[in-house]
């Protein structure tokens, strides 16, 4: 009997152990950091700085969406460069000339623009990157120099090409 008791003991003992090691692997998978999820979240909610493209569930249409923050800032096409350059995607702009209304410049990674983004991905790419660019005074077209692919073509790019695109002025 006595045999009994503790082998039944070991037995529940065994079980909370193996619970407690079984939770801790589960919590060793969790972020760490609060702001490892706090990133993330600000990153999504974080007003843009540019021309920003999303699709309007109500109008069933791409927008795009004119930033705040072009109230009352001096621009140049490098500082816009460098506000398009963070966003998440992968290709990347570099700034080449600018020459009378028209702003010059090279899309690094190119394939992944013209290739991977898909079609919608990419034209709304370009839509931001044309609308952002020709907020500059006295800019009409955007020059992008990039590898051709099924998705997008390299070439002059100006606001009237993507005046299918409902635009959200000062919302």
């Amino acid at each position: 009997m006595k045999n009994l008791i503790i082998l039944i003991l070991t037995a529940s003992f065994s079980c909370c152990i193996s619970r407690t090691h079984s939770a801790k692997k589960q919590a060793d998978v969790l972020p760490q950091k609060e702001t490892e999820v706090t990133s993330i979240e600000s990153n999504i909610l974080k007003p843009k700085n540019y021309w920003f493209a999303s699709y309007d569930t109500l109008k069933q249409m791409d927008c795009l969406t004119r930033p705040k923050s072009f109230e009352n800032t001096e621009m140049n096409p490098e500082l816009l460069i460098d506000i398009l350059n963070q966003r998440q995607a992968m290709s990347k702009i570099q700034f080449l000339k600018k020459h009378k209304d028209t702003v010059f410049i090279k899309i690094e990674n190119g394939a992944y623009l013209s290739q991977q983004m898909g079609t919608t991905g990419a034209w709304n790419w370009l839509a931001e990157t044309t609308f952002t660019l020709t907020e500059l005074k006295g800019i009409e077209n955007v020059n992008m120099e990039f590898e051709e692919g099924d998705h997008a073509r390299p070439g002059n790019y100006t606001r009237e090409r993507f005046k299918y695109i409902l635009l959200n002025i000062g919302k």
